[in-house]
């Protein structure tokens, strides 16, 4: 939920005993408001943590495609890496698309620090969604200009249409071999490599929105 209004809509005038409802939310500041200390019945707030440091190091390394026993990244890379997993602040999405900007990458540091560059600018506002912001902008910036037109396209009108679909729009809006423009987005985890329709993440998807948006004021 994204308001106090949308909640008093959801919730029902009565629990059943032993009911147990769990809202979900990324807006934090409703558990700094009076309104959530007077609901009834009390509302606890859970914030979920972020991954500890070795797991995000392993999922950052595996989204680069950094094989443990063949190319980890040299000891002045390893410093980069520690940071760009500070930055990440355990946020699953961050280390995915930080590590796949990386997939295709040369071990330098040149690349390294881009991304790392991308993450602290969004890091020093203390907001986990201007992280994303950073590394997504370095993200798009990286696609092909047909990439680029695509990643809007799901993240405005094709999302949760059938890849054959949104495959067949593209095809006709740019070339008839998108399929690998497509596939190259999914190892980026620009969108979902793992469902059956279009998909992206709900954060990522506000995001491209959002770009559409400023696009058009500009």
């Amino acid at each position: 939920i994204w308001t106090a209004g949308q909640l008093d809509q959801l919730l029902p005038k009565e629990f059943g005993q032993g009911s147990r409802i769990i809202i979900t939310s990324r807006q934090q500041s409703f558990t700094d408001s009076s309104w959530w200390s007077e609901m009834e019945p009390e509302l606890f707030p859970y914030l979920v943590p972020g991954l500890p440091d070795a797991t995000a190091l392993h999922l950052f390394r595996w989204k680069a495609g950094l094989d443990p026993s063949v190319n980890l990244p040299s000891k002045d890379l390893c410093d980069v890496e520690r940071k760009i997993i500070r930055y990440c602040k355990g946020l699953p999405l961050a280390l995915r698309l930080a590590g796949g900007l990386l997939r295709k990458k040369p071990l330098s540091e040149r690349e390294w620090h881009g991304v790392e560059e991308a993450l602290r600018r969004g890091w020093c506002f203390n907001d986990s969604e201007g992280s994303l912001q950073g590394i997504l902008s370095l993200s798009f910036d990286a696609l092909h200009h047909v990439q680029q037109s695509m990643f809007l396209d799901v993240a405005t009108v094709l999302r949760g249409e059938p890849k054959q679909l949104a495959l067949a729009v593209w095809g006709k809006q740019h070339e008839p071999c998108v399929q690998g423009w497509y596939e190259d987005l999914e190892q980026r985890n620009l969108v979902d490599p793992e469902a059956t329709l279009v998909q992206m993440h709900d954060v990522l998807a506000a995001l491209g929105q959002n770009m559409v948006l400023d696009s058009e004021k500009g």
